[in-house]
């Protein structure tokens, strides 16, 4: 749920912390970047809510900067285990990212062509490629 959403719910008791055993925080980073501290400690430090040591704490994100790893031992174990894959702060160099503008009616005509154009270039160097396409 969204912070806001959860709080509401917790607020009117649709919600109870009490038998939990894992509390996920993804994007975890985004959050604690636009300000959502607050909430977060109040789920977090919720009378409901088991002590850190009583459940597992999850947090993902693409990004985490040693200033929000500071935020987040708050909120974990003291055992915690830190786990990256690639370099923690830097975009994987192995993938490329294209924008493209373009208008509604047109957008089924260029998804058609960005994956044919793919397709070709698949073909002509031999290698497989993996794709996303957020339209």
């Amino acid at each position: 749920a969204t912070p806001g959403r959860l709080r509401d719910f917790v607020e009117k008791e649709i919600v109870s912390f009490d038998n939990t055993k894992f509390f996920v925080l993804d994007e975890a980073y985004k959050m604690l970047e636009m300000g959502f501290k607050t909430e977060i400690d109040y789920f977090a430090k919720h009378e409901d809510m088991p002590a850190k040591g009583d459940r597992q704490t999850l947090m993902f994100s693409a990004t985490y900067p040693p200033e929000v790893q500071e935020v987040a031992e708050e909120f974990l174990k003291e055992d915690y285990r830190f786990i990256t894959v690639g370099k923690i702060g830097s975009a994987q160099p192995a993938v490329s990212q294209k924008i493209y503008s373009v208008e509604s009616k047109q957008k089924t005509f260029k998804i058609r062509e960005v994956v044919k154009d793919i397709l070709e270039l698949q073909l002509k160097n031999g290698a497989e490629t993996k794709t996303l396409i957020f339209v």
